[in-house]
């Protein structure tokens, strides 16, 4: 976790996307801010995308 000049707290992670690495970069005001969007991240890509997505998705491709 890295303090910036601006005051915000700066935290990243890396990534692999389509086999590719990728950096995501979270800022908050505090330390626990910048690490509670981090955590909200990183469960939204382990519970996958929702049906209502996918069903969009696929409706639109065909």
């Amino acid at each position: 976790m890295k303090k910036r000049a601006d005051g915000l707290y700066q935290i990243s992670v890396t990534v692999k996307e389509n086999g590719k690495p990728k950096r995501k970069v979270f800022y908050g005001k505090t330390q626990q801010e910048a690490r509670r969007k981090m955590l909200a991240w990183q469960e939204k890509q382990a519970a996958g995308r929702e049906f209502r997505e996918v069903a969009e998705a696929w409706q639109e491709k065909h």
